[in-house]
């Protein structure tokens, strides 16, 4: 039990460690998919916000998110299946550091 106590402190730096570099690849995730997600769209007011999502964009995204990941086409699981490497490299970074190397 005291071997435990011992190792609590580094357990929860490291858990802390792992919860935040989760946290920024999840932003860098939500960040890439908002500058995608701009660039398909129209600027109608001249600032450089207030953007439109054309209908073709806004009709394929309603389908894919309406959609389950089984019923997708391989192509557009390819681009989740892209995400989740970047999830499992964090992982296993911050799980099997030993074995990322």
């Amino acid at each position: 039990m005291s071997e435990l106590r011992e190792q609590l402190p580094t357990l929860a730096r490291e858990q802390e460690e792992a919860r935040e570099a989760l946290a920024d690849l999840m932003h860098q995730i939500w960040g890439g998919w908002m500058k995608y997600l701009f660039s398909k769209c129209e600027e109608f007011n001249g600032r450089g916000y207030g953007n439109h999502i054309p209908p073709s964009w806004a009709d394929r995204w309603t389908r894919q998110m309406n959609t389950p990941y089984a019923d997708l086409p391989e192509q557009e699981k390819d681009a989740d299946r892209a995400e989740a490497d970047r999830v499992l490299a964090l992982l296993r970074k911050a799980i099997w550091p030993r074995e990322s190397k």
